[in-house]
Formats: structure tokens, C-alpha cells, sequence
């Protein structure tokens, strides 16, 4: 469904919980299965995977606006 939505559109925005964000990272990564709690995913952070007919390309990774840090 995500390369068909991304025949018609140019950005792609999902939003979900962090284990299925986890899943999804770990896929494009080509990393096992069994490593998917070797990083963190917080709430409401941001990852950015660029996705387009070469390959997957995780360009950001968790990333989480710094008043929400030091808050």
C-alpha cells in the first residue's frame, strides 16, 4: 500500500505506536527481527524513511523537539 500511495503522492505521513514504528525501521534497515528493542522509539517523535524505486533510506531516527526533552 505505501508504494502505491507513493505513485500518487510525494510525502507519506504515518502515524503510530512505537512498536509497530520499531517493526517498520527494522524492515528498511534489514536488521532482525530479534533486534528490535535495541533502540528507542519515543512518544511523538519523528522518522523519516525516504522510500523510492533504488531502496529505503532511513534519514531520521527519533527524533524529538528539544522543549519536549528538557521539559
Amino acid at each position: 500500500k505505501i508504494a502505491a500511495l507513493g505513485n500518487r503522492f510525494r510525502c507519506i505521513a504515518g502515524f503510530t505506536h512505537g512498536d509497530v514504528i520499531r517493526a517498520a525501521l527494522i524492515h528498511f534497515l534489514g536488521m532482525h527481527l530479534d533486534l528490535l528493542f535495541r533502540f528507542q522509539i519515543d512518544p511523538g517523535s519523528v522518522s523519516i524513511i525516504q522510500i523510492d524505486a533504488d531502496g529505503a533510506i532511513v534519514r531520521l531516527l527519533n527524533w524529538v523537539p528539544i522543549r519536549t526533552v528538557l521539559s
